[in-house]
């Protein structure tokens, strides 16, 4: 269910995650990369993950329908 949500967050969001939650990456390394100041990616990181949890919430709600065609930009649109 959590990579299904990973999958969902858009490619910045995705890309900042997997540098810095899965590779263990620091954050002076992603700015680096991504061209940007370190406090910068904190705050990238810190919308991502909230984003991240958003996602897995709506899935999990979603998850336990007896739906098995689910929309999944449906899911994200509905709040």
């Amino acid at each position: 269910l959590l990579q299904r949500a990973l999958q969902l967050l858009d490619a910045e969001n995705r890309e900042v995650l997997v540098m810095s939650k899965l590779q263990g990456m620091k954050y002076k390394e992603i700015g680096a990369i991504l061209g940007c100041e370190e406090n910068a990616v904190k705050v990238k990181v810190f919308r991502a993950l909230k984003a991240l949890k958003e996602a897995y919430f709506k899935l999990k709600t979603w998850w336990h329908t007896d739906s098995y065609d689910i929309n999944y930009d449906l899911i994200l649109k509905s709040s």
